[in-house]
């Protein structure tokens, strides 16, 4: 090949669900410290799967399932907090 060739730069026709990288940001940070966030973030991950099977040129998949994994995950652990809280509340005696 010849030093003044050009050659052009192989260009990636996916592109990454901009939904599912929110979607998976959302979920992290309700995981992590805001529980409204990760609801977001699970509606965004959905949405986000439900474009890419339309479209099907789109990249994300994973961090939409990541995003949807981790968002009940922080679902869960918020409704446990909940119960477990409340429970606790129910069964202490009182100090009147």
């Amino acid at each position: 090949m010849d030093e003044n060739t050009y050659v052009e730069p192989e260009v990636n026709e996916y592109v990454t669900n901009k939904k599912a990288i929110t979607g998976f940001v959302c979920a992290i940070v309700g995981l992590t410290c805001c529980f409204p966030v990760g609801i977001v973030g699970f509606v965004f991950c959905i949405i986000a799967l439900n474009e890419m099977k339309q479209t099907g040129n789109e990249q994300g998949r994973g961090l939409a399932i990541a995003g949807i994994i981790i968002a009940a995950l922080g679902l869960v652990t918020f409704a446990l907090y909940i119960s477990l809280g409340l429970a606790s509340f129910f069964m202490t005696p009182y100090m009147f």
